[in-house]
């Protein structure tokens, strides 16, 4: 098994202007060098969080299409996602909810072992079910 990081997994998804840099190509190689191996490709939350981040910040990907994309990688036998329920669970609540990705996948596993809500300075959030002003 191996491990990507956000820089390759952006490049593996995206495309250039191009199409053909050299950092899309080895990141592409990378995967279909370990998909040729029969090897599992390891993703964090971590490196999901930044995905989504760069997606919608940099890239300007709408919600739905990052969203779609990324329970298709959740889905995709070649990758191993971790804690891939906390994960499905944190893109349902993103995609009905305010907020990021990220304060999201703070928010589900923390209500999921007790926690009433996070306590967040992000107004946007403020009134949102799980969510509170300090």
């Amino acid at each position: 098994m191996i491990a990507l990081d956000t820089n390759v997994f952006v490049h593996f998804l995206v495309n250039t202007p191009d199409g053909d840099t050299d950092q899309v190509r080895r990141a592409r190689d990378v995967v279909a060098a370990a998909e040729v191996r029969g090897e599992d490709i390891r993703l964090t939350q971590v490196v999901l969080v930044e995905t989504v981040w760069v997606l919608r910040e940099v890239c300007k990907a709408p919600k739905r299409d990052v969203s779609a994309s990324s329970r298709e990688v959740v889905a995709s036998a070649g990758f191993v996602i971790e804690d891939a329920v906390t994960v499905q669970a944190t893109l349902t609540a993103w995609e009905v909810g305010k907020g990021d990705f990220a304060d999201h996948l703070i928010h589900v596993p923390a209500g999921a072992r007790g926690a009433e809500a996070v306590c967040t300075f992000d107004g946007e959030l403020h009134g949102a079910e799980g969510f509170e002003e300090p």
